[in-house]
């Protein structure tokens, strides 16, 4: 097993399987870029476009710190991937410095002019926390996943991705 598959196996089941398949006839990921259209044309009709700017640097720095947190946890912990090779060599001192970036760009904003928009970016993204545990963690599913799965197919005529292609 390569290193590029081990860290591939570890996204495994993180997103619903329709939303990873591509098209079958260009190889594009149709799927996943009219998921990014409906959203971001959402977010364009309902408000103005400072607002959303500030909410979508607010949410982007909040989302980053997280990441750079759970990047210290796993060197702290000595995660070794699924085929026992070091997968995260990351010298601690950049992620620590990272954090206090974004808890900068994450603070100031709010210290500086406190809004409510920063407190419905926070409960925006920690709304994903409970389907992310109903659904990858206790891995309950529906008989109505697959179908709707197979009616996309149909519909978008896509398929999962060959390894090739990966």
């Amino acid at each position: 097993m390569s290193s590029s598959d081990s860290i591939s196996s570890l996204f495994v089941g993180q997103a619903p399987q329709a939303l990873s398949m591509v098209s079958v006839d260009d190889n594009a990921p149709i799927s996943i870029i009219m998921f990014c259209l409906i959203i971001g044309t959402i977010s364009s009709i309902t408000g103005d476009i400072f607002s959303l700017l500030e909410f979508i640097g607010f949410a982007s720095w909040f989302i980053h710190g997280i990441a750079f947190l759970s990047l210290i946890k796993l060197r702290l912990t000595g995660y070794q991937g699924p085929s026992n090779s070091a997968v995260f060599r990351v010298p601690l001192p950049l992620p620590i410095i990272m954090v206090a970036i974004c808890l900068y760009l994450i603070v100031v904003p709010v210290v500086a002019a406190p809004r409510l928009h920063y407190l419905y970016a926070v409960i925006c993204i920690l709304s994903g926390l409970p389907f992310y545990f109903i659904f990858t963690r206790a891995k309950i599913q529906g008989r109505w996943v697959d179908k709707v799965t197979v009616l996309y197919q149909l519909l978008f005529r896509l398929g999962i991705p060959d390894k090739q292609l990966l």
